[in-house]
């Protein structure tokens, strides 16, 4: 099934129900298209598990201008982290995304068509997260 998020602010936001524990291992992954013809003024969001004051999260996003995909982290402990830049996102092609967080190592590692574009360590053991988001505010983009 793909979900098509062509305007601001469209996507889908759960605030109940289970989420993920960071207790264990867990893996997200989707296909995404950009189809956007201006390049977004913000980040737009492919996914999101966090709280509600946005203390603790990750995120996967297209970043301020289009054309890269980014990874943002933040514990409420350590600093945050911001990947930069970790691979293009062309107009009109599909990319196959995927984060893996190992609760052992506490390492998270991003690919993108299979192959790996970093790791990061964070600890989210003691992370309680309230709200997830798929595409919201995800300008012009397809996700599945």
């Amino acid at each position: 099934m793909a979900i098509l998020f062509n305007a601001a602010d469209e996507g889908l936001t759960r605030t109940t129900g289970s989420f993920f524990s960071t207790a264990g291992n867990f893996t997200v992954m989707f296909w995404a298209q950009n189809v956007t013809t201006a390049a977004p003024a913000s980040d737009k969001l492919f996914w999101d598990l966090g709280n509600a004051a946005f203390a603790k999260y990750l995120y996967l996003a297209i970043g301020a201008g289009g054309a890269n995909v980014y990874l943002f982290l933040q514990n409420g402990i350590d600093p945050n982290i911001d990947s930069g830049a970790l691979a293009a996102f062309a107009l009109t092609t599909w990319r196959h995304l995927a984060l893996t967080y190992d609760a052992t190592t506490k390492v998270i590692e991003v690919f993108v068509d299979a192959v790996s574009v970093g790791t990061w360590t964070m600890d989210f053991s003691t992370a309680t997260f309230t709200q997830e988001y798929l595409g919201d505010d995800l300008v012009g983009t397809y996700s599945n």
